[in-house]
C-alpha cells in the first residue's frame, strides 16, 4: 500500500457533498491513500465545527477511540435519515467495536479494505436513493410535504432548549399569473423559487414544498433576528426572477416564526408562521 500523504479537501462553505467524509482529527495517510486509490476525493470534517457536513457524505469514517460513542451519537443525529454509513477505523484491530456499520484497520489486505469501503458506499447511495424517492418533491427537487414535516419534527426533538425558526413562503398572485401565463410557466416559476431558496439557506437548514405555491424553510438553532436575515437573503435571491416579463417580477411573501424551549410543538410553530405570512400579505409587507 502506498504511504504518500494526499491532501484532503476541506468543505469550507458546508454546501458540497462527498462520497467519503473523514470525521474529526487528522486521518492517517494509509486511509486517505486507500480512498484516493479507489478514485474518490475524501473530505475532511471536524465534527464539532462542521457536523452537518458529514451528513452530506455517503460514508463517514470515524476513528475508534474512547470518544467514539459520543461522536457516533452526533453523527447519527445529523441530517435526515438514512444519513451516512459509518465506518470505524483504527491502526490495529480493536475488539468489541460497536455502533458503526463497518470496521476497518490498517492490517487488512488491500482487497478486503477496498471491498468493505466499496460495499458501504454502494449501500449508502442505495439507501439515499430510496429515501429520496419518498421525501423529495418531483417538480421542485426540494423536500415534499412529508419530508419537510419530518425534518421539522426532528428539529423540534433535537433542539430542545435552543431556538428554532421557520419561514413560510407564499408566491404572490400565483393563481392569477399562472392562469394568465400558463401552467408550464407556473411550474418553471416554482422550480426557480425552490432552487433560489435552497441556494440562499445554510447546509443544516431544510427547504420543502408544502402546497401548490407554498414553501417551508426549517431553521434549526436559529434566532428570530437570524431568521429575518435569512428571509431577506431569500427575497434578494428571487429579485432577478420574473414571469417571463421584467415588468412582472416573481415575488414571495415570507412569514416568520421563532420558538425556544424544552417543549416545542411543530404545529404551533407552523401556525405562527402562517399567521405572520397572512398578516404581511394583508399589509403588503413581504
Amino acid at each position: 500500500m502506498q504511504s504518500s500523504v494526499v491532501a484532503l479537501e476541506i468543505d469550507v462553505d458546508q454546501k458540497r457533498a462527498a462520497s467519503f467524509a473523514i470525521v474529526g482529527g487528522r486521518p492517517p495517510p494509509w486511509l486517505v491513500t486507500t480512498i484516493v486509490g479507489m478514485g474518490h476525493r475524501p473530505m475532511a470534517v471536524e465534527l464539532e465545527r462542521h457536523g452537518v457536513t458529514s451528513a452530506r457524505a455517503d460514508v463517514a469514517l470515524l476513528e475508534a477511540t474512547a470518544a467514539s460513542a459520543r461522536r457516533l451519537a452526533r453523527l447519527r443525529a445529523w441530517g435526515s435519515p438514512p444519513g451516512p454509513r459509518i465506518i470505524l477505523w483504527s491502526s490495529a484491530p480493536v475488539r468489541g467495536l460497536s455502533g458503526g456499520d463497518e470496521a476497518i484497520h490498517r492490517g487488512m489486505a488491500d482487497a478486503e479494505l477496498h471491498a468493505r469501503l466499496h460495499n458501504q458506499l454502494q449501500l449508502g447511495r442505495a439507501l439515499r436513493t430510496l429515501t429520496r424517492r419518498c421525501v423529495v418533491d418531483e417538480l421542485t427537487d426540494v423536500l415534499n410535504r412529508r419530508g419537510i414535516e419530518e425534518a421539522l419534527h426532528q428539529a423540534c426533538e433535537r433542539g430542545r432548549g435552543r431556538p428554532l425558526s421557520a419561514l413560510l413562503l407564499d408566491v404572490d398572485d400565483f393563481k392569477a399569473v399562472n392562469d394568465l401565463a400558463g401552467h408550464a410557466a407556473g411550474d418553471r416559476a416554482l422550480r426557480e423559487i425552490a432552487r433560489s431558496t435552497a441556494g440562499a439557506v445554510r447546509c443544516n437548514d431544510y427547504v420543502g414544498r408544502v402546497g401548490g405555491d407554498e414553501f417551508l424553510v426549517v431553521l434549526p438553532g436559529t434566532t428570530a433576528r437570524t431568521a429575518s436575515a435569512i428571509a431577506r437573503r431569500i427575497r434578494r435571491s428571487l429579485s432577478p426572477l420574473s414571469w417571463g416579463d421584467p415588468r412582472r417580477p416573481l415575488t414571495v411573501t415570507v412569514g416568520e416564526a421563532t420558538v425556544q424551549g424544552d417543549m416545542v410543538e411543530p404545529g404551533l410553530l407552523l401556525e405562527a408562521a402562517d399567521r405572520d405570512m397572512y398578516t404581511r400579505k394583508r399589509l403588503r409587507v413581504r
